[in-house]
């Protein structure tokens, strides 16, 4: 019987999680779905791990990307409605059913679903990522802005109509992805009853380093697309986020010019993001408020370093 879904992972050193991944597919109340696997040319176990759950995988021939992953994975996919997931997702047992359900409507092209809010690691900053991410799906109402690669489901038809994922870039492609797709006039349906784990174990230095290769990317593909409002929409950066980053410059200044400049920036840092802030307390707690606007702050000084390595390297 020819499967109604195709699920599409690239895979690269998982062995730690894919495992997870792939029970929690097995779970799923509706079966009637296949499983491609590409690895990046792993260097762990990840490979055995797949295999012992009859999957058999894609390995490519070098280290390329997600993208090429990803783009090779639909060649192989036998479903019309594909699903983009990366090996770090953990889905609800009825995830599956949903979508079979949802794609029956010939109007829905594309769907996102909603991250969960649990705290998967006793890691701070995982959790505060996770908690960021889930507020900003919070806010949306019908429609995501953008595309998101780590879970989100299409039809292959719109796929091959966007071109696939571009083989350039290692980071961001989704981003640049939902650019086409919003400038081909396809939208992004979001379904909040559809929820999954994003299950993140960072470390401050990798946090970090991922925030700096991140921002160079979206730079680089700013400039691909400079001048088009559709890829101002697909970013989805709020104005007082982009506000914040300047004010929370005054709060260094500040230490050395005037303490008022310090207690000024902090204080309209907390007027811009109380939504956020609230929203992670209600579902942590006090403590994690005060974590939370301290490491925001930090954040800001962070996407400020960033801009100017993403901006001396586009020059170079």
């Amino acid at each position: 019987m020819k499967p109604e879904i195709s699920i599409i992972i690239p895979m690269y050193n998982a062995g730690k999680i894919i495992e997870q991944v792939l029970q929690s597919l097995e779970d799923q109340t509706n079966k009637n779905f296949e499983v491609i696997i590409v690895d990046d040319v792993s260097t762990d176990n990840s490979v055995e791990i797949v295999k012992n759950h009859s999957v058999n995988p894609i390995i490519l021939s070098k280290n390329s990307g997600p993208s090429k992953a990803r783009n090779i994975g639909v060649k192989n996919a036998k479903a019309e409605v594909i699903i983009f997931m990366d090996t770090d997702v953990i889905l609800s047992n009825d995830v599956i059913e949903k979508l079979i359900e949802m794609f029956k409507n010939k109007s829905i092209n594309v769907v996102a679903s909603m991250y969960d809010t649990k705290n998967h690691y006793n890691n701070f900053i995982s959790d505060y990522e996770n908690l960021y991410i889930s507020y900003t799906y919070h806010n949306l109402v019908d429609f995501a802005p953008g595309f998101y690669s780590c879970f989100a489901a299409m039809r292959k038809t719109v796929f091959n109509d966007i071109g696939g994922f571009n083989e350039n870039l290692r980071m961001c492609e989704d981003t640049e992805f939902g650019h086409r797709l919003l400038r081909k006039g396809y939208k992004t349906n979001l379904n909040k009853t559809l929820v999954v784990s994003h299950i993140k174990n960072y470390s401050i230095s990798a946090y970090f380093k991922k925030q700096l290769f991140k921002m160079e990317s979206l730079l680089k593909i700013k400039k691909l697309y400079f001048g088009q409002d559709h890829f101002t929409k697909t970013l989805n950066t709020p104005f007082l986020f982009q506000l914040g980053i300047p004010i929370s410059l005054l709060i260094p200044l500040g230490l050395i010019f005037s303490s008022k400049a310090v207690l000024l920036g902090l204080l309209l840092l907390f007027i811009f993001n109380y939504k956020m802030l609230f929203f992670m307390t209600k579902k942590r707690n006090s403590f994690f408020l005060l974590k939370a606007y301290f490491f925001m702050v930090i954040n800001y000084w962070f996407y400020f370093i960033s801009l100017v390595y993403g901006s001396i390297k586009l020059i170079k």
